[in-house]
């Protein structure tokens, strides 16, 4: 997994938003986890890959592609499992930022 800052809460002009780009090779995972505050808006750039949101037991699915995009409130579990041949690019924003 790699990770490209670029906008955090110090360099945003209102400090109201951080942005990086999310690389996850293929067959690999984000694990499970949530943000306390944040929302995060991720915007998927290549690749593809499935994203499960909700605690076990209760979760959706959803598949992503190029062109696709989805908004995450706060305090929800989710992760993001990389289903495609190549790395899945993403875009994603947290507001308030995370850094």
């Amino acid at each position: 997994m790699r990770f490209q800052q670029f906008e955090s809460r110090d360099s945003h002009p209102t400090g109201a938003f951080s942005m990086m780009r999310v690389r996850v090779r293929a067959g690999g995972r984000i694990d499970t986890h949530l943000h306390e505050t944040e929302t995060e808006t991720a915007y998927v750039l290549t690749g593809s890959g499935m994203l499960t949101c909700g605690p076990e037991g209760a979760t959706s699915e959803h598949r992503l592609q190029p062109g696709s995009g989805v908004s995450i409130p706060p305090r929800l579990l989710h992760r993001l499992d990389n289903t495609g041949d190549g790395d899945i690019e993403l875009i994603a924003i947290h507001s308030p930022p995370i850094m």
